[in-house]
């Protein structure tokens, strides 16, 4: 963990999600780690934010700084993004929130609203495009997080894309 300030913004994401993906215990990577996302965040493109947003979400201790950097970053790079990265994206941030609710912390509800109202918007402007999977994604992230700002502009995104797509529906 020493010389993870030496990855640069392309290393240190997929570092973290192999991390993340391997399950090998790394909390002090992740810790080491954090300072050097926030710094590197301008230099990602927006696949590797959402690694290395999704890395945390699923392995890293809880870093309230790092997520709303993600977020606000995220929020501004949203256009730039495929369905993938949006429904990973509000995946992330939803499993963040829902362990935070598990943990000591016990912080139920939406946090960075903002972002996920904007996700709403992105998930509308690419209705066609979102899968089955994208769909499941991000109103279960949405759920989780109790978004009630947004939902109404998912939710009719969602309605389109499974009338588009609904022999792709087991």
């Amino acid at each position: 963990s020493e010389r993870i300030s030496e990855l640069g913004p392309q290393e240190l994401p997929i570092t973290l999600w192999a991390f993340a993906a391997s399950g090998y215990p790394s909390d002090e990577v992740f810790r080491a780690a954090s300072e050097q996302a926030v710094r590197s965040l301008g230099g990602m493109d927006v696949s590797h934010i959402c690694n290395v947003t999704w890395a945390y979400a699923r392995a890293g201790p809880r870093d309230e700084r790092l997520f709303d950097t993600l977020a606000s970053v995220a929020s501004q790079r949203l256009d730039q993004m495929e369905p993938l990265h949006l429904a990973n994206l509000a995946w992330s941030f939803a499993n963040a929130s829902r362990a935070d609710e598990l943990s000591d912390a016990k912080r139920p509800g939406v946090r960075h609203e903002p972002l996920f109202q904007a996700l709403a918007r992105a998930a509308a402007r690419r209705a066609d495009e979102l899968v089955p999977q994208h769909h499941a994604s991000m109103l279960w992230a949405f759920a989780v997080c109790e978004v009630k700002a947004g939902i109404d502009t998912l939710s009719d995104a969602v309605e389109r894309g499974v009338r588009a797509r609904l022999g792709e529906y087991d």
